[in-house]
């Protein structure tokens, strides 16, 4: 009995993972066109409210939390300066420039916060809250977390490239997140880390 109801949960893995992942595949061959990635989005976030409300979870589970709001904030703050350092020298290492016009960027200007919040919401408020009910290892959680994460990046150019900085951010936040779970403080520190990316032309 205990290892059908395992097995079901880990077969809910196995199509919630092939669920997020596929139309991101199918972006990057062309089958979908880019110009529907935000309604893509938009999608994975409402495929994502119905999942939660299917788990039955309420904004606890999801990481929605004020208790611990106050402890986590430092280390929250110096999780986002590293990054933010580290994206500021990854481009002076690699001669990029900084955008000049980033004022008439729609996606400095609008898109970057909601994308930000949203890929919080689905990857570590609910896809990695799943994996660790599923998986008490957490080295499996973080690495399943960490490359369906990655592979949503893999649609930008120079695809390698940003899917080994997918992997990077995406093992800081999964770690993070996992240890000290707050969607609010990592909303805001990934809010924070994607416009300073998109900033140095990280994502084109």
């Amino acid at each position: 009995m205990l290892i059908s109801i395992y097995m079901n949960k880990i077969k809910d893995i196995y199509w919630i993972t092939a669920l997020f992942m596929l139309p991101i595949l199918l972006l990057y061959v062309g089958v979908i066109p880019m110009g529907y990635l935000r309604v893509i989005l938009f999608a994975f976030v409402l495929i994502t409210i119905w999942l939660v409300r299917r788990e039955h979870w309420g904004l606890r589970e999801l990481g929605i939390r004020k208790d611990n709001l106050v402890k986590l904030l430092p280390i929250y703050t110096i999780f986002t300066a590293v990054g933010v350092v580290v994206i500021i020298l990854a481009a002076k290492i690699m001669g990029i420039t900084p955008m000049v016009n980033w004022t008439s960027s729609s996606h400095l200007l609008f898109w970057f916060m909601p994308i930000s919040v949203a890929q919080e919401f689905i990857f570590r408020g609910f896809y990695l809250t799943k994996l660790k009910s599923v998986y008490k290892s957490p080295v499996i959680a973080i690495l399943l977390n960490v490359v369906v994460f990655a592979v949503m990046h893999i649609i930008y150019p120079n695809p390698l490239f940003t899917l080994l900085v997918g992997v990077i951010s995406g093992l800081g936040f999964a770690l993070i997140y996992y240890y000290k779970p707050n969607l609010i403080l990592i909303s805001i520190a990934h809010t924070i880390l994607n416009f300073v990316a998109v900033y140095y032309g990280f994502f084109g």
